[in-house]
């Protein structure tokens, strides 16, 4: 019986398949969006995001790893 939910197992015609990314890709992503909205909100004045941003980069977020260090 076809329900319209497509989460089944099979392949049927028509269908998209889906683009797979490596989770690192992924992470990455999440993280390049994370840090750059909080550093907009950082710069609208948001004292608690400015803390954030202070401690991503002290961590390393938001800016390019140094190869030499590594």
């Amino acid at each position: 019986m076809d329900n319209g939910n497509n989460s089944g197992g099979g392949g049927g015609s028509g269908e998209k398949q889906s683009h797979r990314l490596p989770l690192s890709d992924v992470v990455s992503d999440c993280l390049r969006r994370w840090f750059q909205d909080t550093l907009k909100e950082a710069k609208a004045g948001d004292l608690s995001m400015q803390v954030l941003v202070a401690q991503m980069y002290f961590n390393g977020y938001g800016i390019p790893k140094d190869a030499q260090k590594v």
